[in-house]
Protein backbone atom coordinates (compact mmCIF):
# COMPACT_ATOMS: atom_id res chain seq x y z
CA UNK A 1 0.00 0.00 0.00
CA UNK A 2 1.36 3.40 -0.93
CA UNK A 3 1.42 6.32 1.32
CA UNK A 4 2.56 10.02 1.02
CA UNK A 5 3.16 12.67 3.51
CA UNK A 6 2.66 15.99 2.69
CA UNK A 7 3.15 17.82 5.78
CA UNK A 8 4.37 21.18 5.05
CA UNK A 9 5.72 23.08 8.28
CA UNK A 10 3.83 26.56 8.39
CA UNK A 11 6.32 29.75 7.76
CA UNK A 12 8.22 31.07 10.76
CA UNK A 13 5.97 34.43 11.59
CA UNK A 14 7.36 37.49 12.43
CA UNK A 15 5.34 38.85 15.58
CA UNK A 16 6.41 42.36 15.17
CA UNK A 17 5.16 42.86 11.26
CA UNK A 18 1.98 40.90 12.06
CA UNK A 19 1.35 43.23 14.81
CA UNK A 20 1.19 46.16 12.53
CA UNK A 21 -1.36 44.88 10.35
CA UNK A 22 -3.59 44.77 13.19
CA UNK A 23 -2.33 47.64 15.78
CA UNK A 24 -4.78 50.58 14.19
CA UNK A 25 -7.58 48.50 14.67
CA UNK A 26 -6.79 46.67 17.77
CA UNK A 27 -5.81 49.87 19.52
CA UNK A 28 -8.66 51.85 18.23
CA UNK A 29 -10.79 52.50 21.44
CA UNK A 30 -14.20 52.67 19.38
CA UNK A 31 -13.46 49.33 18.12
CA UNK A 32 -14.97 46.38 20.32
CA UNK A 33 -12.35 43.83 21.15
CA UNK A 34 -12.78 40.57 20.06
CA UNK A 35 -10.79 38.44 22.76
CA UNK A 36 -12.05 35.38 20.67
CA UNK A 37 -12.05 33.19 24.00
CA UNK A 38 -13.41 29.46 23.69
CA UNK A 39 -15.98 30.17 26.48
CA UNK A 40 -17.74 33.27 27.53
CA UNK A 41 -15.45 35.40 29.86
CA UNK A 42 -16.25 38.70 31.79
CA UNK A 43 -14.81 40.70 34.66
CA UNK A 44 -14.99 38.72 37.79
CA UNK A 45 -14.28 40.99 41.25
CA UNK A 46 -14.65 40.36 45.10
CA UNK A 47 -14.46 43.41 47.47
CA UNK A 48 -10.43 43.26 47.22
CA UNK A 49 -9.30 42.68 43.58
CA UNK A 50 -11.06 43.04 39.98
CA UNK A 51 -10.01 40.63 36.77
CA UNK A 52 -10.47 42.16 33.46
CA UNK A 53 -9.69 40.76 30.31
CA UNK A 54 -6.58 42.40 28.88
CA UNK A 55 -7.90 44.60 26.15
CA UNK A 56 -5.13 46.68 24.23
CA UNK A 57 -6.79 49.69 23.84
CA UNK A 58 -6.93 50.25 27.17
CA UNK A 59 -4.22 48.19 28.92
CA UNK A 60 -1.30 47.90 26.93
CA UNK A 61 0.18 51.04 27.39
CA UNK A 62 -0.31 51.03 31.06
CA UNK A 63 1.13 47.77 31.80
CA UNK A 64 4.18 48.22 29.59
CA UNK A 65 5.15 51.83 31.95
CA UNK A 66 4.62 49.68 35.24
CA UNK A 67 6.46 46.54 33.68
CA UNK A 68 9.53 47.84 31.94
CA UNK A 69 11.52 47.95 34.95
CA UNK A 70 10.66 45.03 36.52
CA UNK A 71 12.63 42.17 34.62
CA UNK A 72 12.75 40.04 36.99
CA UNK A 73 8.97 39.51 36.37
CA UNK A 74 9.99 37.67 33.72
CA UNK A 75 12.26 35.58 34.92
CA UNK A 76 10.74 32.75 34.76
CA UNK A 77 8.67 33.14 32.17
CA UNK A 78 8.93 31.89 28.58
CA UNK A 79 8.86 35.07 26.94
CA UNK A 80 9.78 38.70 28.03
CA UNK A 81 11.09 41.01 29.08
CA UNK A 82 10.10 43.39 26.30
CA UNK A 83 11.57 46.56 25.08
CA UNK A 84 8.48 48.43 23.56
CA UNK A 85 4.95 48.59 23.78
CA UNK A 86 4.73 47.25 20.43
CA UNK A 87 6.69 44.12 21.69
CA UNK A 88 4.07 43.58 24.73
CA UNK A 89 1.02 44.10 21.69
CA UNK A 90 2.88 41.60 19.20
CA UNK A 91 3.20 38.79 21.92
CA UNK A 92 -0.44 39.38 23.15
CA UNK A 93 -1.42 39.04 19.66
CA UNK A 94 0.55 36.30 18.72
CA UNK A 95 0.32 34.24 21.92
CA UNK A 96 -2.91 34.90 23.98
CA UNK A 97 -5.28 36.61 21.20
CA UNK A 98 -4.81 34.21 18.05
CA UNK A 99 -5.18 31.07 20.55
CA UNK A 100 -9.34 30.34 21.89
CA UNK A 101 -7.56 28.38 24.61
CA UNK A 102 -6.21 31.45 26.09
CA UNK A 103 -7.54 35.15 28.05
CA UNK A 104 -5.29 37.64 29.67
CA UNK A 105 -6.69 39.29 32.97
CA UNK A 106 -5.50 42.41 34.27
CA UNK A 107 -5.52 42.67 37.84
CA UNK A 108 -7.07 45.73 39.72
CA UNK A 109 -6.54 46.15 43.20
CA UNK A 110 -10.03 48.00 44.61
CA UNK A 111 -8.21 49.64 47.31
CA UNK A 112 -6.22 51.95 45.61
CA UNK A 113 -7.57 51.55 42.19
CA UNK A 114 -4.37 50.46 40.68
CA UNK A 115 -3.08 47.98 38.35
CA UNK A 116 -1.77 45.17 40.79
CA UNK A 117 -0.59 42.75 38.19
CA UNK A 118 -1.52 40.43 34.76
CA UNK A 119 -2.51 36.73 35.19
CA UNK A 120 -3.65 33.72 32.15
CA UNK A 121 -6.00 31.36 31.34
CA UNK A 122 -4.19 28.84 29.59
CA UNK A 123 -4.79 26.11 27.11
CA UNK A 124 -8.39 25.86 28.17
CA UNK A 125 -10.06 22.86 25.92
CA UNK A 126 -13.93 22.11 25.86
CA UNK A 127 -13.56 18.39 24.93
CA UNK A 128 -11.21 17.63 27.87
CA UNK A 129 -12.97 20.28 29.86
CA UNK A 130 -9.47 21.79 31.58
CA UNK A 131 -7.67 24.59 31.74
CA UNK A 132 -4.20 26.18 32.63
CA UNK A 133 -3.49 29.40 35.46
CA UNK A 134 -0.49 30.68 34.17
CA UNK A 135 1.28 34.17 32.76
CA UNK A 136 1.16 34.94 36.63
CA UNK A 137 2.76 38.70 37.07
CA UNK A 138 2.26 40.90 40.25
CA UNK A 139 3.84 43.72 40.40
CA UNK A 140 6.59 44.40 43.61
CA UNK A 141 4.15 46.48 45.38
CA UNK A 142 1.22 44.06 45.58
CA UNK A 143 3.56 40.94 45.85
CA UNK A 144 2.83 39.04 49.60
CA UNK A 145 0.11 40.61 49.71
CA UNK A 146 -4.06 39.62 49.18
CA UNK A 147 -3.50 40.30 45.34
CA UNK A 148 -2.35 37.13 44.11
CA UNK A 149 -4.67 34.81 46.73
CA UNK A 150 -8.06 36.68 45.46
CA UNK A 151 -7.46 36.62 42.02
CA UNK A 152 -6.12 33.13 41.48
CA UNK A 153 -9.68 32.62 43.81
CA UNK A 154 -11.74 34.29 41.51
CA UNK A 155 -10.53 32.03 38.60
CA UNK A 156 -11.09 28.75 40.76
CA UNK A 157 -14.64 29.75 41.22
CA UNK A 158 -15.04 30.32 37.56
CA UNK A 159 -13.35 27.70 36.11
CA UNK A 160 -14.47 25.16 38.90
CA UNK A 161 -17.68 25.97 39.86
CA UNK A 162 -20.95 24.01 38.25
CA UNK A 163 -22.83 25.45 35.93
CA UNK A 164 -25.58 26.10 38.24
CA UNK A 165 -23.36 28.05 40.31
CA UNK A 166 -22.24 30.40 37.90
CA UNK A 167 -19.00 28.80 36.96
CA UNK A 168 -17.72 26.83 33.65
CA UNK A 169 -17.76 23.79 35.13
CA UNK A 170 -14.26 22.33 34.11
CA UNK A 171 -12.75 19.10 35.76
CA UNK A 172 -9.36 20.11 35.88
CA UNK A 173 -7.21 23.32 36.42
CA UNK A 174 -3.49 23.16 35.65
CA UNK A 175 -0.80 25.33 37.29
CA UNK A 176 2.91 25.08 35.62
CA UNK A 177 6.28 26.34 37.10
CA UNK A 178 9.40 26.36 35.87
CA UNK A 179 11.27 24.08 37.69
CA UNK A 180 13.75 26.78 40.06
CA UNK A 181 10.86 28.80 40.64
CA UNK A 182 10.22 27.32 44.16
CA UNK A 183 8.29 30.31 45.46
CA UNK A 184 5.40 29.58 41.99
CA UNK A 185 5.58 26.18 43.48
CA UNK A 186 5.05 27.08 46.83
CA UNK A 187 2.18 29.38 46.07
CA UNK A 188 0.01 27.22 44.05
CA UNK A 189 0.92 24.63 46.81
CA UNK A 190 -0.48 26.89 49.60
CA UNK A 191 -3.77 27.67 47.40
CA UNK A 192 -4.56 23.91 47.13
CA UNK A 193 -2.90 22.87 43.92
CA UNK A 194 -1.27 18.96 44.41
CA UNK A 195 2.14 18.77 42.73
CA UNK A 196 2.35 16.19 40.02
CA UNK A 197 5.48 15.65 39.71
CA UNK A 198 8.31 16.98 37.38
CA UNK A 199 7.88 17.48 33.61
CA UNK A 200 12.04 17.52 32.23
CA UNK A 201 12.68 19.00 28.74
CA UNK A 202 9.20 19.82 29.03
CA UNK A 203 9.60 23.20 26.66
CA UNK A 204 12.28 24.75 24.45
CA UNK A 205 13.21 28.57 25.49
CA UNK A 206 15.03 30.75 23.81
CA UNK A 207 18.68 31.24 24.53
CA UNK A 208 19.53 33.55 27.23
CA UNK A 209 17.02 32.51 29.59
CA UNK A 210 17.37 30.45 32.59
CA UNK A 211 17.20 26.24 31.57
CA UNK A 212 19.44 23.31 30.65
CA UNK A 213 22.11 23.99 28.16
CA UNK A 214 21.71 21.70 24.83
CA UNK A 215 24.41 18.94 24.21
CA UNK A 216 26.67 18.83 21.73
CA UNK A 217 25.07 15.28 19.75
CA UNK A 218 22.06 17.38 19.77
CA UNK A 219 22.60 19.75 16.96
CA UNK A 220 19.17 20.74 15.63
CA UNK A 221 18.80 22.18 19.34
CA UNK A 222 19.07 25.81 19.58
CA UNK A 223 18.04 27.20 22.78
CA UNK A 224 17.45 26.37 26.20
CA UNK A 225 15.45 23.04 28.10
CA UNK A 226 13.04 23.65 30.95
CA UNK A 227 11.97 21.30 33.68
CA UNK A 228 8.15 22.17 34.56
CA UNK A 229 6.78 21.24 37.75
CA UNK A 230 3.07 20.20 37.08
CA UNK A 231 0.65 21.18 39.64
CA UNK A 232 -3.23 20.85 39.80
CA UNK A 233 -6.67 20.81 41.16
CA UNK A 234 -9.46 19.48 39.63
CA UNK A 235 -13.19 19.57 40.24
CA UNK A 236 -13.87 16.49 42.95
CA UNK A 237 -10.52 18.20 45.26
CA UNK A 238 -12.83 21.85 44.64
CA UNK A 239 -16.21 19.94 45.95
CA UNK A 240 -14.38 18.18 48.78
CA UNK A 241 -12.84 21.10 50.73
CA UNK A 242 -10.80 23.04 48.04
CA UNK A 243 -13.36 25.50 47.88
CA UNK A 244 -13.48 26.40 52.00
CA UNK A 245 -9.99 26.46 52.21
CA UNK A 246 -9.60 28.93 49.19
CA UNK A 247 -12.58 30.71 50.58
CA UNK A 248 -11.09 30.75 53.32
CA UNK A 249 -7.82 32.00 52.91
CA UNK A 250 -9.49 34.52 50.72
CA UNK A 251 -11.48 35.63 54.21
CA UNK A 252 -7.82 35.68 56.06
CA UNK A 253 -6.21 37.81 53.69
CA UNK A 254 -8.68 40.25 54.11
CA UNK A 255 -9.44 40.35 57.67
CA UNK A 256 -5.15 40.52 58.32
CA UNK A 257 -4.87 43.32 55.59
Amino acid sequence: MAYVNNYVAPPATDALAEWEKVKEQVLDPKVAYDLNFCYPVGELENDRVKLTPFVPAIHLKDWFQLSKDHGDLYRFMPFGPFDSEDAVGAWIEQRIHKDPGNVLFIILDKASQKIAGALGVLSTTRERMSTEIGFVMILPEFRRSHVTTNAVGLLFHWLLDDEKDGGLGLNRVQWQAHASNAPSVRAAERLGFRNEGTEKWQRVLVKGKEGREGVKERATFNGVGRDSVVLAICWDEWNDGGRQKVDGMMAYVKHSS
